[in-house]
């Protein structure tokens, strides 16, 4: 899901011609939260609270990289399946 925000919200940034609807485009996301991050300094405040904002989303996360070693880094291949 934040994939795929995180991909419309981008394509709205690029073909908007309004500064204002600019600036009201999230550029921040954290499960849970409804998708309106738009400042750093609200990230860094709402990311301290996201595993209870999304205890299912953690929960994944934390079975998701259990199999792996601390070195490494997952990322999410760019496309939707």
């Amino acid at each position: 899901m934040a994939y795929i925000d995180g991909y419309t919200n981008g394509h709205l940034f690029l073909i908007a011609d309004d500064d204002d609807f600019r600036d009201a485009v999230p550029r921040y996301y954290v499960f849970g939260d409804g998708g309106s991050i738009l400042t750093l300094s609200a990230y860094k405040r709402i990311a301290k609270r996201a595993a209870v904002l999304h205890k299912t989303a953690v929960k994944l996360a934390e079975k998701s990289v259990a199999k792996f070693p601390g070195n490494v880094v997952l990322h999410h291949t760019p496309f939707i399946f």
